[in-house]
């Protein structure tokens, strides 16, 4: 693919991934994502030929940004409580956003859990993260570490769901602060 291709391609994904989070997936078409990205609709179909097909891509490209923010994590902080710490930091930095809109993978989940089935985004990236942060509490010596992980994420998570709700993005920051406590008291026999 050449590189014009790979930019057109990378802006209808970033359109397509930013729409879907603001409207919903159901509510968002091709047409409104060719829009989006000012290419005609043909565009689209030239590189997907179907709105799952673009959700795939979608969810490939947020597995690998994770990934890539895990990757920059385990250079910068050698010790896995630190690298925890900066996990944490993700949704810190985005708090106004997620308050207005809830987690793009916890939305998308819950529409299509709606119809009885999962999303590719969804399960893809939890359980990248997931994974992620159970060999951290694993470094850590922790005893139960899935449930370690499960705990963290789902704390987020939840948070993340409160605070939209509730339009609080205090609600969000408190809970960060409490998980980064709880995360330094640790010990590995918890």
């Amino acid at each position: 693919m050449s590189a014009r291709n790979t930019r057109k391609r990378d802006l209808i994904l970033a359109e397509g991934e930013a729409l879907i989070y603001r409207q919903g997936f159901r509510r968002t078409t091709l047409a409104d994502i060719a829009h989006a990205a000012k290419v005609a609709l043909g565009n689209i179909y030239y590189y997907f030929k179907t709105k799952d097909e673009l959700l795939e891509a979608i969810s490939a490209r947020r597995v690998e940004a994770f990934a890539e923010r895990c990757r920059e994590w385990e250079t910068r902080a050698p010790d896995p409580r630190q690298r925890l710490q900066a996990y944490l930091e993700m949704p810190a930095e985005r708090i106004d956003e997620l308050t207005a809109h809830g987690c793009p993978i916890g939305s998308l989940a819950q529409e299509f859990i709606k119809e009885g089935r999962t999303t590719p985004v969804g399960h893809a990236v939890m359980n990248a993260q997931m994974e992620w942060v159970e060999r951290q509490f694993q470094a850590l010596g922790r005893h139960c570490p899935h449930e370690d992980a499960a705990h963290l994420i789902g704390a987020v998570q939840g948070a993340i769901l409160m605070a939209a709700s509730l339009n609080e993005p205090a609600l969000l920051q408190h809970e960060l602060d409490h998980l980064h406590a709880w995360l330094q008291a640790l010990t590995t026999d918890d």
